[in-house]
């Protein structure tokens, strides 16, 4: 027993707490985005172009803190190792596909010009695509950071005899990114790609933005 005679605080499960707090917060902004929304669209009468302008950057700064908030709950659940991977033989550049048109709904108001290598994968890898396609948003998030609107991403692909290479270039103006951001994509990246037994070989700026290099194997004995 303490001093004071009352009884010790129960030991605090923070990335638990993290999680279920970050996930009930979600909520509330949803319907904010929802009202927004409507407002935006007319149904509550004519705006004038001034409020919409405003109402448009409320509804950005909405749809990036609710980001935040879902970056909190993966990260609290990457560090308690409730997520693992379920495997099957996926292709990169489909995966790919599937997170540039999610993170366009995801950024509206981003000007990026998102390229693949334009051709076929010359292999399909063992990844769990859900949490693949994630590792992707969050990139390409890392290194967009970098740079200014207007701007693009590109992926670049290289196969060696073990592991198949991968490129993610941010090119534009160079800006200062926000290190909460910044924190955030690299650490659920690189968290995705353990799972996968993947390394990040480098995270490097450049002059025109900033880069990561990703190497994933192609060994299948651990992918059952």
């Amino acid at each position: 027993m303490n001093p004071s005679g009352s009884q010790p605080l129960q030991e605090l499960d923070l990335a638990a707490f993290v999680s279920r707090e970050a996930h009930d917060l979600k909520s509330p902004f949803n319907r904010i985005l929802g009202f927004l929304k409507l407002v935006i669209n007319g149904l509550d009468g004519p705006l004038t172009d001034l409020q919409r302008d405003d109402l448009t950057t409320a509804y950005h700064n909405a749809i990036h803190a609710l980001a935040l908030m879902s970056n909190l709950v993966d990260m609290a659940r990457f560090s308690r190792g409730d997520k693992l991977p379920s495997f099957t033989r996926e292709n990169i550049l489909e995966i790919w596909a599937q997170a540039c048109q999610t993170w366009r709904k995801g950024n509206p108001g981003r000007e990026v010009k998102l390229f693949d290598p334009g051709s076929p994968s010359p292999t399909s890898l063992p990844m769990d695509g859900t949490l693949m396609q994630k590792a992707f948003l969050h990139w390409i998030s890392y290194v967009s950071g970098f740079v200014k609107d207007p701007c693009e991403v590109r992926l670049e692909i290289a196969e060696t005899a073990v592991d198949t290479r991968l490129t993610i270039r941010g090119r534009g103006e160079k800006s200062a990114p926000a290190a909460c951001d910044q924190a955030m994509d690299d650490y659920l990246g690189r968290a995705i790609l353990s799972l996968h037994h993947g390394i990040v070989e480098s995270t490097d700026e450049t002059d025109q933005g900033a880069q990561v290099i990703l190497r994933l194997p192609k060994g299948t004995t651990w992918a059952t």
